[in-house]
């Protein structure tokens, strides 16, 4: 008979809203709080500097800056990415004039997928081509998981995961 103890099931999640019920009230704090994993994650050192802060008429989520003093705008949503956010990161390049782009889209249990459509990752990397070297754009999921655990077992803490599904090339090392 064949031991079923030692296999491992993927790791559980559950819907970005369960640990952040609005964007604005949890899901933004959350991200500035956790500006230093954030940057880690893109090779940034990251510095707060505003919320909510007026771009002609629209609000950027976020405004940082990173310690080479460029400019940061980021610009978070509960996922599916979606066409009306994506105009926004496109405004706020040309309207905040920004330097960096990071897009963060947090897991929704109503959406049966990742949390950047494909579309969106492949347009993050063209504009990373087109602007390469006056503008660079990062997509950034964010989602609620546990550890591995094997069968039977029960799961740990569902934990916020950050994971880099768009950014720049990074320059070549000769």
């Amino acid at each position: 008979m064949m031991d079923f103890s030692a296999l491992m099931v993927s790791s559980f999640s559950a819907d970005a809203k369960t640990q952040w019920p609005t964007e604005v009230g949890h899901f933004t704090p959350w991200v500035i709080n956790n500006l230093g994993p954030l940057g880690e994650q893109l090779g940034l050192n990251l510095t707060f500097m505003g919320r909510e802060v007026p771009v002609g008429d629209f609000r950027a989520d976020i405004i940082a800056c990173d310690d080479r003093g460029r400019r940061v705008v980021i610009e978070n949503q509960f996922g599916p990415t979606d066409h009306g956010h994506f105009g926004q990161i496109v405004v706020y390049a040309c309207a905040a004039d920004a330097d960096v782009i990071v897009w963060v889209a947090a897991g929704s249990k109503s959406w049966c997928g990742p949390s950047f459509r494909a579309e969106h990752v492949t347009a993050l990397t063209v504009l990373n081509s087109r602007f390469k070297g006056v503008t660079e754009f990062y997509g950034v999921e964010v989602s609620l998981e546990s550890d591995p655990v094997r069968l039977g077992q029960n799961a740990g803490p569902l934990l916020p995961r950050m994971r880099v599904v768009a950014q720049p090339e990074l320059p070549n090392e000769d």
